[in-house]
């Protein structure tokens, strides 16, 4: 079974949510209507799932587990790096 694999994949799946609702509301700057500790809240527990995944994917590999579902969390750090990258390419331009 690929019990370490969809868990991977389901942790990877709710921190991308809230990374991306965290972008969102730093973009927007909907972040300074909130006081500072629920926007780091926000962006702290988004990670820690993430690292979460990262965990259960390594368990997964660690496992010799099938399927792909274990990639999940690798591919997210690999967008969140080009996104931030991009971002920061943004704030240099202007």
């Amino acid at each position: 079974m690929n019990v370490f694999g969809k868990w991977s994949f389901v942790l990877t799946f709710i921190s991308a949510i809230m990374l991306s609702v965290f972008t969102v509301f730093l973009v927007t700057g909907f972040a300074t209507t909130f006081p500072a500790w629920v926007t780091n809240a926000l962006g702290s527990i988004a990670l820690l799932v993430l690292f979460a995944g990262v965990g259960f994917s390594l368990a997964s590999i660690g496992k010799g587990e099938t399927g792909k579902w274990k990639l999940a969390p690798w591919v997210l750090i690999g967008i969140s790096v080009i996104v931030l990258m991009i971002l920061m390419n943004v704030v240099y331009m202007n």
